[in-house]
């Protein structure tokens, strides 16, 4: 009987056990459930008690304190902790029971991990880490804010130099881009394609409360990525409010109406191949040269048909 106890994945399996019988009874008979959860419970602890492996590893890589984790079941991660259950342990692809309890956006359960001494800066075999699992999904703010209290290194590389905080800006996830940049993110940080947060929110951005937090921060709003392109003329591809509004803002605060990319293009060629009159309007206020021309000699009013965007190019001093 005592063998029993000491079976690899014993506790594994009565760790899986709390969430199976709520999905079996909750729905018809919550009583009945959560005595049979009582009754497990028990058996979890006289395991426990009488020796047995709290780290065993069940066939998936997973351990005991793993599976509760991702069943969110806290009561069950402060049995196992209790009984001395390593918080460090990794999975078969390098993830810890904090990088789980992030991604899944357990702010209660990643407090307690971090409490029990996880290592909140270790990286999985991808190089990820849990802050960069926290922030991924873009609505895990109490286990980002978690993380960060506990030392999380803010400017960790992830994949093609991707940063916790343009990731947060792609997911136009204000409120984190605004904690990131307060733990002290590089705002001007680039990836392997040279683009920055700034672009990332410009593409993405549905309020522009990101891009502002981010120029408030002192992004560059005249860096370029690899193929030359700015922030501006990322910014009037877009028709919408927050195109317009993103193009504004980006004028205000210093951008280059003028700058060229790769192939010779600039802002005001973009908005006009884009047929976006009120961004060509915008440009050609601040400036910007309505007879620039392209690599192939192309020009602004060249390369767009529509007639209200031919006709405030031309009432700027476009030529054909």
């Amino acid at each position: 009987m005592k063998s029993k106890i000491y079976q690899i994945g014993h506790v594994v399996a009565l760790a899986l056990i709390f969430a199976v019988l709520f999905f079996l009874y909750g729905k018809i008979n919550k009583e009945k459930a959560l005595k049979e959860i009582a009754r497990i419970d028990w058996q979890l602890t006289e395991l426990i008690e009488n020796g047995a492996r709290v780290d065993a590893v069940g066939e998936d890589g997973e351990t005991a304190l793993m599976k509760a984790v991702g069943k969110h079941d806290t009561a069950c991660v402060k049995a196992l902790l209790e009984a001395g259950a390593n918080v460090n342990v990794k999975d078969m692809e390098g993830k810890t029971a904090l990088m789980k309890a992030s991604l899944n956006g357990n702010a209660e359960i990643v407090k307690i991990l971090l409490e029990a001494g996880a290592d909140v800066n270790v990286k999985d075999k991808d190089g990820e880490t849990a802050l960069w699992n926290a922030v991924y999904w873009g609505d895990h703010m109490e286990c980002v804010k978690a993380l960060l209290e506990a030392g999380a290194d803010v400017n960790v590389r992830y994949k093609e130099g991707e940063t916790a905080l343009m990731k947060a800006a792609y997911n136009k996830d204000a409120d984190c881009v605004k904690a990131l940049l307060k733990a002290k993110a590089e705002v001007n940080a680039k990836n392997e394609y040279d683009t920055t947060a700034l672009c990332l929110a410009v593409i993405n951005d549905n309020d522009g409360d990101c891009i502002k937090a981010l120029i408030d921060a002192g992004a560059d709003v005249n860096a370029k990525n690899k193929d030359g392109r700015t922030a501006l003329m990322m910014a009037v591809d877009r028709k919408d409010f927050v195109g317009r509004k993103t193009v504004k803002a980006l004028i205000d605060a210093g951008a280059n109406v003028n700058a060229k990319d790769e192939n010779g293009m600039t802002a005001l060629m973009e908005a006009a191949d884009r047929e976006n009159s009120e961004s060509v309007k915008m440009l050609i206020s601040a400036g910007a040269n309505v007879n620039a021309k392209d690599k192939e000699g192309r020009t602004a009013l060249m390369r767009t048909h529509k007639p209200n965007c031919k006709k405030l190019l031309r009432e700027a001093g476009a030529r054909e």
